[in-house]
Protein backbone atom coordinates (compact mmCIF):
# COMPACT_ATOMS: atom_id res chain seq x y z
CA UNK A 1 0.00 0.00 0.00
CA UNK A 2 0.86 3.78 -0.48
CA UNK A 3 0.38 6.43 2.36
CA UNK A 4 1.16 9.67 3.46
CA UNK A 5 2.94 10.15 7.20
CA UNK A 6 0.13 12.09 8.65
CA UNK A 7 2.11 12.92 11.28
CA UNK A 8 5.54 11.91 13.23
CA UNK A 9 6.96 12.18 16.73
CA UNK A 10 11.08 12.10 16.65
CA UNK A 11 10.50 11.89 21.06
CA UNK A 12 7.94 8.58 20.66
CA UNK A 13 8.81 7.51 17.79
CA UNK A 14 5.49 7.25 16.34
CA UNK A 15 3.21 8.33 14.22
CA UNK A 16 0.15 7.91 11.82
CA UNK A 17 -0.17 7.13 8.19
CA UNK A 18 -3.24 8.01 6.03
CA UNK A 19 -3.62 5.85 3.03
CA UNK A 20 -7.49 6.19 1.44
CA UNK A 21 -8.79 7.50 4.48
CA UNK A 22 -7.96 5.51 6.57
CA UNK A 23 -4.92 5.83 9.33
CA UNK A 24 -2.46 3.15 10.41
CA UNK A 25 -0.34 3.54 13.82
CA UNK A 26 2.89 2.42 13.55
CA UNK A 27 6.20 2.79 15.52
CA UNK A 28 9.73 2.94 15.03
CA UNK A 29 10.31 -0.71 14.81
CA UNK A 30 8.62 -1.44 11.66
CA UNK A 31 10.51 0.73 9.31
CA UNK A 32 12.44 -1.12 7.24
CA UNK A 33 16.44 0.38 6.34
CA UNK A 34 16.88 3.40 8.12
CA UNK A 35 15.38 6.40 7.30
CA UNK A 36 14.45 9.72 8.19
CA UNK A 37 10.57 10.27 8.98
CA UNK A 38 9.16 13.57 8.66
CA UNK A 39 5.23 14.45 7.98
CA UNK A 40 3.44 14.49 4.71
CA UNK A 41 6.24 11.83 3.41
CA UNK A 42 4.93 9.16 0.99
CA UNK A 43 5.74 5.88 2.44
CA UNK A 44 5.20 2.24 1.38
CA UNK A 45 3.68 -0.36 4.05
CA UNK A 46 1.33 -3.35 5.06
CA UNK A 47 -1.08 -3.45 6.97
CA UNK A 48 -0.57 -6.11 10.02
CA UNK A 49 -3.54 -7.85 10.49
CA UNK A 50 -2.15 -9.51 13.45
CA UNK A 51 -3.34 -6.59 15.28
CA UNK A 52 -7.07 -6.70 15.75
CA UNK A 53 -7.92 -3.53 17.95
CA UNK A 54 -6.75 -0.70 15.83
CA UNK A 55 -5.03 -0.08 12.20
CA UNK A 56 -1.46 -0.97 12.11
CA UNK A 57 1.52 -0.33 9.22
CA UNK A 58 4.03 -2.34 9.27
CA UNK A 59 6.65 -3.15 6.35
CA UNK A 60 7.48 0.47 6.48
CA UNK A 61 9.87 1.55 3.47
CA UNK A 62 10.74 4.60 0.97
CA UNK A 63 9.13 4.09 -2.07
CA UNK A 64 11.64 3.97 -5.37
CA UNK A 65 11.67 6.39 -7.99
CA UNK A 66 12.95 6.37 -11.56
CA UNK A 67 14.49 8.86 -13.21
Amino acid sequence: MIGKILWWSDRDQNGIIVSDGKEYYFDRSVVRDSFPLKSGQFVLFDHNPRVTECLCATNISQPVSFI
